[in-house]
């Protein structure tokens, strides 16, 4: 027992050490820069950097007002970018990661072993979408990371507390509890919503079972304090979805194909169903019994697939609590299967290398891209005004493992190649220069080395976008990207019965807002590459000048 007990205290202080170097070597990025300044209104205003805890408050009113109800995650990031700095976040979100490993095994398992803890460590390292979003980067991690430990935490909470009465406490504890509850569910709507979906269908089915409300629990009370936060949190939200966005939600057609879109992201949902299934089968499990025990988990798991439908926006992060709650029914699920010794030591040494491995592989691009920060970072304090950087290429297989200085997704470099847009303005603020641009280094040489070139859209080797050089006085309003239909060995497997509810694979176009450099005297147009599977279908790019969008 004694030395179980000491094999998982290693095993989380490994953890804890590998993931604290992740975190350090994760430089800020997207929104990490932009909660430097001061919120006003929808946005923020870049002229305006946060500078003392009055400016943190005052910012984060607004905040609440407008944008969303995630009061405590964002005047923690707040807090870290404009007051202390990065270090404090450096220090506790691995804390916080190991946290979430030891609480979903709690939740899952009947006993606790390292390899348990191990197996969650793959599982969330491997399977759960858009790593790097919701771990490594602050304003990611502090929303979905650190939200997700106070939410667990409320459910093992509840879980000790089923059968306790408000009498066994005193009432300064009761108070705390009920704060600690009312805060969580605060904390991220798209994980507390659902959640409480689940908890007031099972807390009603239990008092027709019971015929009768016992007012004297206090489970039923902490549920009550944890919806009323959550519903707080997702008024403002609403609230911004209204005022902000005429069509926040798309058309029914724009809907249904982002939930397809995020569906087919979703790993661990689909893990859970396959082991469920394979569980039944062998009688390792009763289907009823194990919908009854976990009614909140699957309810939460099908309201968080549901949200997918709704919002019309394809970020795949929406569905996160379903992928939070499958595995921790992957891990209970798994818990069932009695393997030999022999077999458990075969596979614990196979994971035990692919996580090695892989994180090996993941720390050698993360340092490339750290190493090209600090280079960044050393353009941006001695003044330069035009920053060129190295395009961190790295194997797909890596890219949602690593926090890029200079954009997060696929065409975010983009961002930064026009003064005007607004991450620009914050660094030029944050460095105290009238403007600021960020070229690829790859872009900066063929500019400077081919300045009549660029006649048609040319592809510039890795960087994600085509450059065509215009006229300085074309007015463009728009550009029309005309896709071939998709043959079928070209669509997922996971997409086929789909196809024709959604226009993904049809023949159709897309338009796109271009953006547009004036370097040396000369103008240039971006036209950013779609993903791998649209690009291969791309026929034609049409420019749209403003006087012929009518047209």
């Amino acid at each position: 027992m004694r030395r179980r007990i000491s094999s998982v205290w290693l095993f989380l202080f490994v953890t804890t050490v590998l993931f604290g170097l992740w975190t350090f070597l994760s430089p800020y990025t997207g929104d990490d820069l932009r909660y430097h300044c001061m919120f006003a209104n929808y946005d923020i205003d870049s002229s305006r950097l946060v500078k003392s805890m009055k400016d943190v408050i005052a910012s984060n009113i607004v905040h609440f007002k407008y944008v969303n109800g995630r009061i405590l995650a964002h005047l923690m990031i707040q807090t870290f970018t404009g007051i202390t700095g990065k270090l404090p976040f450096n220090i506790l979100n691995p804390l916080f990661f190991t946290a979430y490993i030891l609480l979903i095994c709690q939740l899952g398992l009947r006993h606790i072993s390292w390899r348990g803890l191990l197996w969650t460590v793959g599982l969330v390292l491997f399977l759960m979408p858009n790593f790097h979003m919701e771990y490594l980067w602050m304003c990611g991690a502090v929303n979905y990371l650190w939200s997700s430990v106070f939410i667990l935490l409320f459910l093992l909470l509840l879980r000790n507390t089923e059968e306790k009465n408000t009498k066994d406490y005193r009432w300064w504890k009761i108070t705390l509890l009920l704060l600690f509850a009312f805060i969580t569910g605060g904390l991220h709507e798209g994980i507390t919503v659902p959640l409480c979906v689940g908890l007031v269908i099972n807390e009603l089915y239990i008092w027709h079972k019971k015929k009768s409300f016992d007012r004297h629990l206090l489970r039923p009370w902490l549920i009550l304090a944890f919806i009323i936060g959550a519903l707080i949190c997702m008024g403002s939200t609403i609230q911004r979805a209204h005022n902000q966005y005429e069509s926040f939600m798309g058309s029914l057609q724009e809907r249904w194909d982002c939930g397809i879109y995020i569906w087919s992201k979703l790993h661990l949902i689909y893990l859970m169903i396959i082991i469920l299934l394979i569980a039944v089968w062998r009688k390792k499990v009763g289907f009823k019994a194990f919908v009854k025990e976990n009614i909140v988990y699957l309810i939460t798991i099908a309201c968080s697939m549901g949200i997918a439908f709704y919002t019309g926006l394809n970020y795949v992060r929406i569905s996160y609590a379903a992928e939070l709650f499958s595995l921790i029914l992957i891990i209970q699920l798994a818990d069932c299967f009695k393997l030999s010794r022999r077999i458990k030591n075969r596979v614990t040494v196979l994971f035990l290398t692919i996580i090695i491995a892989f994180y090996a592989v993941v720390l050698y691009y993360t340092c490339i891209n750290y190493r090209q920060h600090v280079a960044l970072t050393k353009q941006l304090e001695s003044g330069k005004q035009i920053v060129t950087f190295q395009y961190a290429d790295s194997p797909s297989l890596v890219n949602e493992h690593i926090c890029r200085t200079i954009g997060m997704g696929k065409d975010d470099e983009l961002w930064y190649l026009d003064p005007d847009v607004e991450l620009c303005k914050v660094y030029a603020t944050i460095y105290g220069l009238d403007y600021m641009l960020f070229i690829p280094e790859t872009l900066y040489e063929m500019l400077n080395n081919h300045p009549d070139g660029f006649e048609e859209f040319t592809d510039c080797g890795n960087l994600p976008f085509y450059t065509k050089r215009i006229d300085k006085d074309m007015n463009i309003k728009e550009l029309r990207y005309r896709l071939r239909e998709a043959k079928p060995e070209e669509i997922p497997f996971y997409y086929r019965p789909f196809t024709r509810f959604c226009d993904r694979y049809k023949k159709n176009k897309y338009a796109i807002i271009p953006t547009t450099l004036l370097y040396n005297d000369q103008l240039y147009l971006f036209a950013p590459k779609l993903s791998k599977d649209l690009d291969d279908r791309l026929t034609e790019i049409t420019i749209v000048k403003e006087e012929e969008k009518s047209n």
